[in-house]
């Protein structure tokens, strides 16, 4: 069996698929330049349209892309007093910066986000904060600490029935638990309760990644059968709303489970066609 360090080592690299980050290609000034010049004026509308093209970037793994989009719609918002939504967007920008390993910056966007998410007693986008604010102390390797953010997430995402938040926060705990306390088995479990509300609530972007997740699990407790068909799930629904980001991630996964299971052929092959999609999608 490899060793927990092995183990560890194997996984930076599939995260390190999992996250990839495009290379910079355009500039900020470029990005801003191709923006409609109808949409830089300012209106709700025109905001919402830039907000859902920074989160079409970020789900493409274009994160120095969305980066420029998003603080232009947080200039839109804070011109019209509009503090709920400049909180969202403090928020994603948060996300982003974790996505880029930026923690500390992270960290400041989401702290920002959340001190207004308070204000406003805006509950569930606490919660949302929070466990984004959890995820920056797992990378710190506070474990304590981040799970008890987590936890705080996931009574708040509870209290308020926000499924979707109460899923996502569970996927981070069951992370938690499995690189920050060695406990494999505990972590599955809240990858799977987090798979079925993914499911329930048709979150297929999150389960995209949630499986690979658990797949890697059930690959430590050497459950190699559960792993694969798990990542047979992930390949449909990431098929099925094209998460060429998620797939990168399948296939660093099935990458190492090849590679502990000794067929060296299949692990090559399949790292190949991780590293082959996230060049064909300007990933690093």
């Amino acid at each position: 069996m490899l060793s927990r360090l092995m183990v560890l080592s194997l996984m930076s690299v599939s995260i390190a698929a999992s996250l990839s980050v495009p290379v910079y290609g355009e500039s900020s000034s470029q990005l801003n330049q191709k923006i409609p010049f109808s949409l830089t004026q300012g209106s709700t509308s025109d905001a919402e349209k830039l907000f859902e093209r920074g989160v079409q970037r970020f789900r493409q793994g274009l994160y120095f892309q969305a980066i420029p989009v998003y603080q232009r719609v947080l200039e839109i918002r804070r011109q019209q007093g509009n503090q709920a939504e400049a909180a969202r967007i403090l928020n994603n920008i948060g996300e982003v910066y974790l996505k880029l390993d930026e923690n500390e910056k992270a960290n400041q966007f989401l702290q920002s986000a959340l001190t207004i998410r308070r204000q406003l007693k805006d509950v569930k986008g606490e919660g949302e904060t929070l466990n984004h604010i959890g995820y920056v102390y797992f990378t710190k390797k506070e474990y304590d600490k981040s799970l008890k953010l987590l936890q705080s997430a996931l009574a708040i995402s509870r209290r308020v029935n926000d499924r979707k938040g109460e899923g996502r926060t569970l996927a981070n705990i069951g992370i938690v638990y499995s690189f920050g306390f060695n406990n494999d088995a505990e972590a599955s479990k809240f990858l799977e309760q987090a798979f079925r509300i993914h499911e329930e609530v048709g979150d297929k972007y999150q389960a995209g990644f949630t499986l690979p997740n658990l797949a890697q699990m059930y690959g430590v407790l050497n459950q190699y059968p559960r792993a694969f068909e798990v990542l047979e799930k992930a390949k449909l629904i990431n098929n099925q709303i094209d998460n060429r980001v998620a797939e990168v991630k399948r296939f660093a996964i099935l990458s190492w489970l090849h590679f502990r299971q000794q067929d060296k052929q299949r692990a090559i092959q399949f790292g190949e066609q991780a590293l082959k999609l996230a060049r064909k999608n300007n990933m690093r």
